[in-house]
This record gives structure tokens, sequence and C-alpha cells, in this order.
């Protein structure tokens, strides 16, 4: 049966930042920001839950009708971390990273940020699917609504791919590598993404 995206609601962000929390364990970059433990998908739920809400308020992030997915977008011109999410989120990430993993995150998302394209476009900031679901179609069909709102707007997409095994999954979607970035020493390397407009 193929998979339909619907319009992530806020009663649904509990369930779905578990999902991201998992579908991001074995992610090279989050696993260098926050500290491996068999308790990471537990402790990394509250961070996601912040991050997306944004989104969420926004009608801009999808999941499935059994929350196996989710991909998050930010619209055109409002893809920075909002001053008062960050504040709200702040203790959550320290309990989450550590204070050395903080600091990290923190050095990394800045690098990332200052890479960020200016010109408008739609900005794809997560997309995971459950660790067991994986090679259904999830993430491909999650994908889909943001790709046609930029299409739609005559407007480019952009992503950061932190794990090379989804840099395919992304050029079968019309997305090209226009570099690959260490965010800060010793991170694991990063692949910027861009998409035109079809």
């Amino acid at each position: 049966m193929a998979t339909t995206p619907t319009t992530l609601t806020r009663d649904q962000l509990r369930p779905v930042s578990q999902v991201l929390a998992r579908g991001f364990a074995d992610d090279p970059v989050w696993r260098f920001m926050a500290p491996a433990d068999r308790r990471w998908p537990e402790r990394m739920a509250p961070v996601f839950r912040h991050l997306i809400a944004p989104s969420v308020d926004h009608d801009t992030a999808w999941t499935t009708q059994h929350l196996e997915g989710t991909a998050v977008w930010s619209r055109p011109g409002s893809w920075r971390f909002p001053t008062g999410a960050a504040i709200r989120s702040a203790p959550a990430m320290l309990r989450s990273f550590g204070p050395a993993g903080l600091v990290r995150s923190l050095r990394l998302l800045g690098r990332i940020e200052a890479a960020h394209p200016r010109e408008p476009h739609w900005y794809l900031e997560f997309l995971a699917t459950d660790a067991h679901l994986r090679g259904r179609g999830i993430g491909s069909a999650l994908i889909g609504p943001g790709l046609d709102r930029a299409d739609d707007d005559g407007l480019p997409a952009y992503l950061e791919s932190s794990k090379f095994d989804n840099v395919a999954l992304y050029r079968r979607h019309g997305f090209e590598v226009v570099e690959e970035i260490v965010a800060c020493p010793g991170a694991p390397p990063m692949w910027r993404m861009w998409r035109d407009p079809r």
C-alpha cells in the first residue's frame, strides 16, 4: 500500500519526536554532538520536539497515518533557529548533549548556518523514518509535499545530509551536492545539497 503523507499535528509531536530520535540514532553528525549511550533516543526526543515545533505550527511538517517517519521543512526566509525556541530548548539540549557536547553542537550549528544559502528556498530540516522501516519508500513519500510546495512557488530546495548513505536518496529527488563540509574540527562530513525548481 502506498504511503500517503499527512500534515503533522501538535498532538503527534511527542511520538514523532521519538521517531526522529530513533531515526537519527545512527547518524554520524548527531552522534558527534551527543554522547552515545543506550538511552540516546529517549534523551534526544525532547530536543527534536523543540526543533520541529515551529514547522508543525506553520504546517510544513508531514508524517504518515501510523507515524512511521517525518519530513520537516522551513518556508523561505524562516530557516534560522528562532531565539525563543533556542532558549526553550536549552535545558533539554544540555541534558541530552552534556556541557562538552553542547559546545560542540553550537559550534557545528554556527558553521552550518554560516554556509546556508541566502537566496529564497525551501529548507528540508529533517527527514527520518523509523529505523526498522527504512527502505520501504516512506522517506521518498514524505519528502514529496515539501518539494511540491517549492515547485509551486518556483523556488529551489536545500538540505544538509549528515549521512552519506542518504545522498543517493536525495539525488533521486533532484538534489545535487554543492559542497562537502566538515563543520568543526573532528566532526564527520556533511553534504550540502541543492535542487532547482521543476
